[in-house]
C-alpha cells in the first residue's frame, strides 16, 4: 500500500475499511483471494455495507491485489439478536432466511458465534504463523499482569 491517495483528506487512513484479509497463491502473482470487511459493534449494522467503500481502495495500492473480492460484515453479537422477537426469528428456518437475505447486501456475515468457531478452529489446526502467535500468548498474559500491577501501584 502507498500513502494516502490524491483527493483523500489528510486524515484518511484506510478508506473506511476495517478488515482486509487475503490468501496469496504460492506463485506470489496477483489475483489473490481477498476479503474486505466492515465491523459493526452497534445495532446500526444494516448501514455498514463495505461494497461502496472497496472501490475507493484502488488508490491506496501501488499494485492491486485483485479486482475481485469478497465483502464481509463482522459483528461482536449475533446478527439477528435484536430482530428475534420483532421479526419472528424464533426458529432455524427463519434465521437461515434472515442470513441469506442480509448476505446479499452485506457479504459474508461473520457474527459472534462464527468468530468463536473460527478462533477455535485456528487453535485446533494452527498454521505456522498462527502457532507463533499462540506460543506468545503466555507473554501477553504476563504483560497484562505486570501492567495491572503497575496500575495498582500508581493508584
Amino acid at each position: 500500500m502507498r500513502q494516502t491517495p490524491d483527493g483523500e483528506t489528510k486524515y484518511a487512513k484506510d478508506g473506511g475499511i476495517d478488515v482486509a484479509a487475503w490468501r496469496s497463491h504460492r506463485d506470489g502473482r496477483p489475483a489473490k483471494l481477498i476479503l474486505y470487511g466492515q465491523c459493526a459493534s452497534g445495532m446500526n449494522w444494516e448501514g455498514k455495507s463495505i461494497v461502496t467503500k472497496v472501490n475507493r481502495m484502488e488508490g491506496y495500492y501501488t499494485i492491486s491485489p485483485s479486482k475481485h473480492w469478497l465483502p464481509a460484515l463482522l459483528t461482536p453479537f449475533r446478527l439477528y439478536m435484536d430482530k428475534e422477537n420483532s421479526h419472528s426469528l424464533g426458529n432455524e428456518k427463519a434465521i437461515h432466511g434472515f442470513y441469506l437475505r442480509n448476505e446479499a447486501e452485506m457479504g459474508v456475515i461473520i457474527d459472534r458465534l462464527r468468530i468463536v468457531h473460527w478462533c477455535i478452529e485456528g487453535l485446533r489446526n494452527p498454521r505456522p504463523s498462527m502457532k507463533v502467535a499462540v506460543d506468545k500468548l503466555g507473554d501477553l498474559y504476563e504483560w497484562k499482569r505486570e501492567a495491572a500491577k503497575a496500575t495498582r501501584l500508581q493508584a
